[in-house]
């Protein structure tokens, strides 16, 4: 890379800037009831036989859409959205890049993990990526990493079917709803065959408040027990060395396991169906999620089961909405009015912004991805592109 005048002076600016700005993201936020719970690593946990099954499965199992795809391709939910929807655009994709197609194509709302995934947009992640945004596989490929986020929460009265996840996040965040929580536990297993440092591809997870993070390796069988729905959690790059491929958010992205004869062990990254890069199982980072949720008795459980199976259970969204609204009124110095005469898309940001603080980059030394700017404000670019590639 050449270093022009124009060049060192942007980089000038963004120093200038950082030096400033330390000392308020190197504090954590993170609410006190998502402290503080177990958590436990167990090396060795699979054995050598449950692990073969398990590759073979996913093998069989041969294409891994990326998550939003999967979140409404296999159930449908009682509310997809809290009203931000906008037309989609003639060519099928969505300008604004919080939206994504809905399951008919019909419209654009905000993507189900939007809690998470602006934190990861806005600030890059654990070790703070400055690039454009992209997606996650629970397989990943190389020069992937996992946001910073927790895991779906469910409440007795509220779970992923009737409501976006972003919204569960905010109802977890927010602290209003303890009393309906429903815990869980959660294994995430390593079934890659790779055992090497250098990859990384760390499980990172914070039990403190601060924005440094505990570490476990994710070395081959074994397991990580953790209540991801109350623990906010991540991954560091997984083999930080490589870039892979940008994928339109908006596209039909996969990774597809194509052997073309016994014996190989080629994948293939897609999107639209175009390949963009092939990959070998040992290139991968492959993990088996578990979970189950915990409840007092047999009877909860039952209880618990009937009801959210029922389409249409659930309360009105609007109802929840109030309740969060009242909140930000009455503990965050917010106007009641301003709050119901606000865009939706507009209250959603502001809902995540004040009920989930997730931590900022713990490996960086500026922040802010000031490489995405240019996807939320286009007149950036002309600035930019001397420092982004």
């Amino acid at each position: 890379m050449v270093l022009t005048k124009k060049k060192l002076i942007y980089y000038g600016i963004i120093l200038v800037i950082t030096i400033s700005l330390q000392r308020r993201w190197k504090t954590a936020e993170i609410p006190d009831h998502l402290l503080g719970h177990t958590a436990r690593f167990h090396p060795e946990f699979i054995s050598v036989e449950l692990q073969k099954r398990l590759l073979k499965l996913i093998k069989e199992t041969k294409v891994f859409p990326w998550d939003s795809d999967k979140s409404d391709i296999f159930f449908s939910r009682t509310y997809t959205d809290i009203g931000e929807d906008i037309p989609i655009g003639s060519d099928g994709t969505c300008s604004n890049p919080y939206l994504i197609p809905n399951q008919d194509k019909s419209k654009c709302i905000l993507e189900p993990w939007f809690a998470y995934t602006r934190h990861f947009l806005l600030y890059g992640g654990l070790d703070g990526l400055k690039e454009n945004f992209t997606f996650h596989f629970i397989i990943q490929v190389p020069g992937q990493t996992a946001p910073v986020h927790i895991d779906n929460p469910y409440f007795e009265d509220a779970t992923m079917f009737q409501y976006p996840p972003w919204l569960l996040e905010v109802m977890a965040g927010s602290g209003l709803y303890q009393d309906t929580f429903i815990d869980q536990v959660q294994g995430v297993g390593y079934l890659h065959e790779w055992n090497k440092p250098k990859y990384g591809g760390q499980f990172a997870y914070f039990d403190k408040n601060t924005i440094v993070p505990t570490y476990e390796k994710p070395t081959p069988r074994s397991v990580m027990l953790i209540d991801g729905s109350k623990t906010i959690h991540a991954s560091t790059i997984y083999k930080p060395k490589f870039r892979p491929p940008i994928m339109a958010k908006d596209a039909k992205n996969e990774l597809v396991f194509s052997p073309t004869k016994e014996g190989d062990e080629t994948w293939e990254l897609r999107s639209n169906d175009k390949i963009l890069r092939k990959y070998h199982t040992d290139d991968l980072r492959i993990n088996a999620i578990y979970r189950a949720r915990c409840f007092e008795s047999e009877e909860k459980r039952k209880e618990f089961n009937k009801w959210y199976k029922t389409p249409g259970n659930g309360r009105p969204i609007e109802e929840i909405l109030n309740e969060l609204k009242e909140e930000l009124v009455n503990k965050r110095d917010y106007d009641r009015k301003t709050l119901d005469s606000m865009p939706r898309f507009d209250l959603a940001l502001v809902l995540v912004d004040e009920f989930v603080k997730y931590p900022w980059p713990t490996r960086s030394l500026f922040p802010y991805n000031y490489c995405a700017l240019p996807d939320l404000y286009p007149w950036t670019e002309k600035y930019l592109k001397w420092i982004c590639f």
